[in-house]
């Protein structure tokens, strides 16, 4: 049996749902990504996933810096896509057009 690498966290998520979210994109981009726990099965393990806890998105240690890189910018990108949704005036399309 062989031990398991090691692995870091490259991003702490704001649940655990939304480190699946970003293990998936980053595995997408071929990192072996992980979510802290998610092997877990038991009753304490789903009350943490439930109360926001094992929310870590875990990577082997080579890939730590393009994972973060990449989630950094997906973060960028969502943020500058909720604060566009609140500048446009109503009815009005982003672009300028009616």
């Amino acid at each position: 049996m062989s031990t398991p690498s090691p692995l870091a966290v490259a991003w702490e998520a704001s649940s655990h749902l939304e480190a699946q979210i970003l293990c998936g994109m980053l595995r997408g981009e071929g990192i072996a990504a992980r979510v802290a726990g998610e092997e877990l099965m038991d009753e304490f393990a789903q009350a943490a996933r439930l109360t926001g806890g094992l929310s870590q998105v875990l990577v082997p240690p080579a890939d730590v810096e393009r994972a973060r890189e990449l989630l950094e910018t997906h973060a960028e990108g969502g943020a500058a896509a909720a604060d566009s949704q609140w500048d446009t005036p109503e009815g009005e399309a982003s672009d300028g057009s009616p």
